[in-house]
């Protein structure tokens, strides 16, 4: 199994900062996921706030508004939502999850401030200073593994974790 150094730890979170400082960046992050969401076609259940062209620096983001809760007010996700508020998480994780399969990168800050649910009933994404991508051996590994549990091929999942793992 490959050891992880302190330096590489360090490494990763200083690009990590840095790239969550860059609004160009963020800005750029917000259109890759819009075009993820339309071409899942979940933007009836999920958004994200749209950067406005010409008002965007490597310093200053300015978007879209998006009206809502936060999703770590629960009080307000149920004046909201209703006896419907479970399934605004629920459709949070599935956005969430599938993300990481189907779109360039996945939301790696999600939690409740970074989540709303908006006065129309879908859930919205913010805050994409910081993303994750999956190197293509493990993501090569993920969806394996997800064949393999769907077809109950329990040999082939003992294969994906093998190779995920790079043994």
């Amino acid at each position: 199994m490959k050891r992880i150094s302190l330096a590489d730890i360090t490494s990763d979170i200083r690009a990590s900062m840095i790239n969550e400082l860059d609004f160009k960046q963020e800005a750029e992050n917000l259109r890759v996921f819009d075009r993820f969401l339309t071409q899942m076609d979940v933007q009836q259940a999920a958004t994200c706030p749209l950067p406005i062209d010409g008002l965007v620096t490597k310093r200053v983001l300015t978007m879209t508004r998006l009206d809502g809760k936060p999703m770590l007010d629960v009080e307000a996700i149920r004046k909201v939502a209703g006896p419907r508020a479970e399934e605004a998480v629920i459709t949070a994780l599935n956005v969430w999850s599938l993300s990481i399969i189907s779109c360039d990168f996945f939301h790696a800050d999600v939690h409740g401030g970074n989540l709303l649910l908006l006065n129309d009933g879908r859930v919205g994404f913010i805050d994409f200073g910081i993303v994750g991508r999956l190197p293509p051996k493990v993501w090569n590994g993920v969806t394996g593994l997800g064949e393999a549990l769907v077809m109950e091929d329990y040999q082939g999942l003992d294969v994906c974790a093998l190779r995920s793992d790079g043994s």
